[in-house]
């Protein structure tokens, strides 16, 4: 048993925090008294972790070994390709481990990563997470997304590696229906995650109408798939830059 004592509250209250296990035992003031392993907090604030529930540990730190480019996303995305390339389950293990050990520094303790699984990096990306999730397992936890980056449709083998994803243990299907060059490819992809979804039993959390042009719906794709297979309360949208465009209600209804 431990104690933080002197904790001030969001509410303002000061207040001693006594932990037992992994429980918090008690929160009145002077609870303290009778720990002896225990933390004088001064009055300073005390709440729960954070959490990010959108990063890519995979591409983290990688930017100071980019070869260089013209400045175009077009030419930003074929630098990324190099990099991905050159990718070993190390080298992203120690960037992700630097990643969730300074966001827990900085009060983080729970990250939800998206990781690239496609033709160009193949599952290299998510060892090195899952690795450094397992390194950092008693500071923080880890969920991982199977990240389809380059399309399932645009991207042959794309599909069979997040089969393999799922089956190395990705905690959440990923998904980015408007990189795919049309309407009906859009379509297919948003099928095609859910039906992983349904048959790994996982959650799905995707990047959505990640651009501005209002022509562009797959939010309302994914609402609709959603709600054809009751999948409702297990979806994340992410991203979704041209919301305003967008059918809110069925997104809504979604939940």
């Amino acid at each position: 048993m431990w104690a933080l004592q002197g904790a001030r509250l969001a509410s303002g209250d000061l207040v001693d925090i006594v932990v037992e296990g992994e429980l918090i035992h008690d929160t009145a003031a002077g609870s303290a008294a009778a720990v002896s392993d225990r933390i004088d907090c001064a009055g300073k604030l005390v709440l729960p972790a954070f959490i990010d529930s959108h990063v890519h540990l995979d591409k983290a730190l990688i930017r100071d070994d980019l070869r260089e480019h013209d400045g175009t996303l077009a030419g930003a995305i074929g630098a990324i390709h190099e990099r991905k390339r050159r990718y070993s389950v190390e080298d992203v293990r120690s960037r992700a481990r630097a990643v969730i050990e300074e966001s827990v520094r900085l009060g983080t303790t729970r990250l939800r990563s998206h990781v690239d699984v496609d033709t160009i990096g193949g599952l290299t990306p998510l060892e090195g997470v899952m690795a450094a999730a397992a390194d950092c397992s008693d500071i923080a936890e880890v969920r991982t997304v199977a990240f389809p980056q380059e399309g399932l449709l645009r991207d042959p083998g794309a599909l069979d590696l997040m089969e393999a994803a799922l089956e190395m243990g990705a905690d959440v299907v990923g998904g980015m229906p408007h990189w795919e060059p049309n309407e009906a490819a859009q379509r297919e992809h948003v099928r095609l995650c859910f039906e992983l979804a349904q048959r790994f039993d996982r959650d799905v959390d995707m990047h959505v109408d990640e651009t501005d042009d209002g022509n562009v719906r797959t939010l309302e794709m994914v609402a609709d798939e959603a709600l054809r297979l009751n999948f409702t309360g297990r979806v994340c949208a992410g991203h979704v830059c041209s919301l305003a465009a967008a059918a809110i209600g069925g997104s809504c209804a979604e939940g």
